[in-house]
């Protein structure tokens, strides 16, 4: 069976879009899995070294909509995955394989016409993204695919995996995911750095997965008490970082690809969100119920809390989490500092003293 996968969106959602990859070859073995997406992608892709992936078909830009590298391969496959469902990414897996499967929601117009172009419409018990693209898998593989069967699982080097082994065996640490998928989206420098000091005076070791905050000076502030591994961060592949976070007491992030493949794996996650409504892509827990409310401060879904500030539930000001009209800096969000670093210190407080948390590895 030979598999199209098309995510002509951005790096993040690519890197989502990879793992669907990997899951199809464990679910099937024996497939040949293309991957289609933007040139500027390319790299990232390749680089995450996803052996799942058979290979990278890159689209210039400014490329028409039968793009040069697709010419002569129309019905070449079997079945094209259009993960992000829009509209080019439709044309072309209609093109290029026998059937296709296509994320559809709701009654808009949008969905109608995904429901009428592609052979199998897939529609997600939620917004989230790890239920998304695993509905996508469910009519390839003839059965319901479950969103921790879609997280990644492809290694850093192994030189990287052996150093960081070293480092955390026997450890109670806790995993900071500080990269938002959009920059509105990031929780201010001082609050991570507040609540790093506040883990470490708990004696978690706190490990960073992308480069630690940094002082006016330029200097990764580090007080006595405060224990943090940087070393590797912005060395983990995306692969790695879902293994930490499985092995963590608890995983920390703001709305990213990072912390979706967390809580899909089933780690223990405190999700600190502003923007970002929570009903479309607050993570998914791995059982029980998976639909978030917007009108909760804290939520809890099994292993999983949604922190927001109270005084910003109903606010509209962002544009489409791309700017925010109430922040002097309209790249920065209010809400996201509102929620204040003693706010999630409480709430990681209450999630490592609780027992329901890993404890060391």
């Amino acid at each position: 069976m030979r598999i199209l996968i098309v995510s002509l969106k951005s790096q993040t959602e690519a890197l989502w879009s990879a793992a669907l990859a990997s899951a199809m070859k464990r679910l099937l073995p024996k497939v040949r899995i293309d991957f289609l997406t933007l040139q500027a992608n390319q790299e990232t892709i390749e680089g995450e070294g996803i052996e799942a992936v058979d290979r990278v078909l890159a689209l210039a830009p400014n490329e028409t909509l039968l793009p040069k590298t697709l010419r002569g391969m129309r019905r070449s496959w079997d079945w094209a995955i259009a993960v992000q469902g829009d509209p080019r990414s439709v044309l072309l897996a209609k093109h290029q394989a026998r059937r296709q499967t296509s994320p559809v929601g709701g009654l808009g117009l949008r969905s109608l016409w995904g429901r009428l172009i592609v052979s199998d419409a897939a529609e997600a018990e939620s917004g989230a993204p790890f239920d998304r693209m695993s509905s996508l898998l469910a009519p390839i593989a003839g059965r319901a695919v479950q969103p921790n069967e879609v997280v990644p699982v492809h290694p850093a080097a192994q030189s990287v995996s052996e150093a960081l082994e070293g480092k955390i065996r026997g450890r109670r640490f806790v995993l900071f995911l500080t990269r938002p998928r959009l920059p509105l989206l990031a929780w201010p420098e001082d609050h991570w750095r507040r609540l790093a000091s506040h883990a470490a005076r708990k004696g978690l070791l706190v490990v960073w997965a992308e480069p630690q905050p940094e002082d006016e000076s330029g200097v990764s502030p580090r007080e006595p008490r405060c224990e943090s591994l940087s070393a590797f961060a912005g060395a983990l592949s995306l692969g790695q970082i879902v293994e930490l976070a499985r092995r963590a007491a608890v995983c920390v992030g703001v709305d990213s690809v990072e912390l979706q493949a967390a809580a899909a794996a089933g780690a223990h996650v405190l999700a600190l969100f502003g923007p970002s409504l929570p009903s479309s892509w607050g993570p998914v827990p791995i059982r029980g119920p998976r639909q978030w409310s917007n009108g909760e401060a804290l939520e809890r879904l099994d292993r999983i809390i949604v922190a927001r500030s109270e005084k910003f539930l109903d606010c509209d000001a962002c544009d489409g989490a791309r700017s925010c009209g109430l922040h002097p800096c309209h790249d920065q969000a209010l809400c996201m500092h509102e929620l204040s670093a003693e706010d999630a210190a409480r709430e990681l407080d209450r999630m490592t003293d609780d027992g329901g948390a890993a404890s060391a590895v």
